[in-house]
């Protein structure tokens, strides 16, 4: 019996095979740099933790500039193109008492004072199918990068996404590295091959549904399920309904990150 992972490339291919029923992104496509678009992010963070009772007060200062380069692709049956993600930070301030998963720490215990993360990726795109590999900020429901610190969590491994049918969105990937934010190491997390699935519909302009699988080993299983329906309104307004369920089994022995549970 094929397993989920399995499953679902294979309704990639199968999807891949079949005339699509609506126009094929890739013909679309207006070239390598003509499609390019980037982006940098400027940001201050700032965290204090008055603590009490002889316990030594924790503070992080700190600024950093995170950067989104992303190429198009060139045109032809299969496109192709390139990204970058990153950041470069730098301390304000002794900081000698940062503990606040916010900025990195030397093997001597002592802050950094200026620190640069991040990485490339590769894609390629053929029809309304797009696979990427390489260093990504991820945002599904069940494997997403922290972004509440100063700079974002980054995961290294493949996401493929189609869309060949009209309102049907299909995932598939694996990831093997999981850079935490406060991290100069890119596997600080230890991640060990997460496994990830998944499906959204739009059945019409008032109800979708989704759901989306992981598994990482030796780690944890997490599946969710959602299902979002407007109902119309008088003078366009709207009443969105929207249910959401998660169910996570832990592995026995696995020692979890509070953020992405993934290890």
């Amino acid at each position: 019996m094929l397993n989920a992972p399995k499953l679902t490339l294979a309704i990639l291919i199968n999807a891949a095979l079949i005339t699509p029923t609506f126009a094929s992104e890739q013909s679309d496509a207006k070239g390598f740099v003509e499609d390019a678009k980037g982006s940098v992010l400027f940001r201050t963070g700032y965290i204090l933790r008055d603590k009490k009772h002889g316990i030594e007060d924790q503070s992080s200062f700190a600024q950093t500039a995170i950067v989104d380069l992303d190429s198009g692709f060139t045109q032809g049956v299969v496109g192709f193109g390139v990204g970058v993600v990153g950041d470069g930070s730098f301390k304000i301030g002794d900081n000698q008492h940062s503990g606040n998963n916010m900025i990195p720490r030397d093997n001597q215990g002592n802050p950094y004072d200026h620190w640069a993360r991040g990485g490339a990726n590769v894609k390629a795109r053929f029809s309304n199918t797009t696979v990427r590999y390489g260093t990504q900020v991820l945002d599904l429901p069940v494997l997403a990068s922290n972004t509440t610190r100063l700079v974002p969590e980054y995961f290294t491994g493949t996401l493929l996404t189609s869309r060949e049918i009209k309102n049907l969105e299909l995932v598939a990937g694996k990831f093997t590295k999981d850079q935490m934010s406060d991290r100069i190491n890119t596997d600080s997390n230890q991640l060990d091959d997460a496994i990830v699935w998944g499906a959204k519909y739009k059945f019409d302009d008032q109800l979708s549904a989704s759901y989306y699988g992981l598994d990482s080993k030796n780690a944890l299983e997490r599946h969710y399920i959602n299902a979002n329906y407007k109902y119309p309104l008088a003078n366009q307004s709207s009443l969105t309904f929207d249910f959401s369920g998660y169910h996570t089994k832990f592995d026995k022995n696995a020692n979890t990150y509070s953020a992405t549970g993934v290890l």
